[in-house]
């Protein structure tokens, strides 16, 4: 499953692989990637929001600390 969304992700420009001399594979954000930091960041910010107002509706609601 991993692996098939980290290849989806590079197959998007979204991440890059490299594999070094030693065989161990990294990978990193492009600038594609990197500019969805801000998409990112409000979407966290408004979950946090949301859970904030919501926490007592929420069925099921065991634990959400974020």
């Amino acid at each position: 499953m991993l692996a098939l969304q980290l290849s989806e992700l590079q197959e998007d420009q979204i991440i890059k692989r490299q594999v070094t001399a030693t065989f161990h594979t990294e990978y990193s954000l492009t600038a594609w990637g990197q500019s969805l930091a801000p998409l990112v960041t409000a979407l966290n910010s408004w979950g946090r929001h949301y859970l904030k107002e919501n926490a007592g509706k929420i069925a099921g609601n065991n634990n959400l600390d974020c």
